[in-house]
């Protein structure tokens, strides 16, 4: 895929000209693509996120303005999936489905960035020389990222997987890998992966 995608951008392959590629292994091509190129968003991160807030705020002052936006970002994240599985036409027998973006799932989305951003500033702003506050701005802001490049439809294909009974995740690959994945796959229209 690295190969591919170097071609792709102009900065050559890895490998020299070729007219036939023989893959050893070919059936974990897949999940090595998604693991290289992927980005995923499990439906509980942000969970673990507000846990680790909640255990960074205990017995400081900003711990009732955090608790209270970390309140908020866990509603946007719940209704933000929600939408997103409905948009998608997931329901509990399904293990995986192509995600489109709706309006609403947008404006979710937007107010969960928002969110993130804040508890951000909240931090920041609070702790700016401690350690610990520091990497929750770093994590706070990976999530962020990670939810704006999953909405951009232009540069990435996405879906949603069931990874539990009500747990799920979001994925994607960038949308200029997916021709050519489709291509050394062998996979037809209509392919999941």
């Amino acid at each position: 895929m690295a190969d591919v995608l170097g071609r792709k951008d102009g900065r050559g392959g890895l490998f020299p000209e070729h007219g036939v590629l023989i893959f050893d292994e070919a059936h974990k091509l897949p999940e090595a693509a998604r693991q290289m190129y992927g980005i995923q968003l499990e439906s509980v991160e942000l969970e673990r996120v507000a846990a680790s807030v909640y255990r960074a705020t205990a017995n400081r002052p900003e711990r009732m303005a955090a608790v209270a936006l970390c309140e908020e970002m866990l509603e946007h994240n719940f209704a933000l999936f929600e939408k997103v599985k409905n948009g998608a036409g997931m329901r509990y027998d399904h293990d995986c489905m192509e995600v489109v973006v709706t309006p609403s799932s947008r404006l979710s989305l937007k107010a969960l960035s928002a969110v993130l951003k804040s508890l951000s500033a909240l931090f920041m702003a609070t702790g700016n020389r401690d350690r610990v506050y520091r990497c929750l701005v770093e994590r706070l802001e990976q999530k962020r990222e990670k939810l704006l490049l999953l909405f951009a439809p232009a540069e990435f294909i996405c879906w949603l997987e069931q990874t539990g009974a009500t747990a799920c995740k979001l994925c994607a690959l960038p949308s200029s890998l997916i021709p050519s994945y489709m291509k050394i796959c062998g996979a037809g229209k209509g392919a999941a992966f």
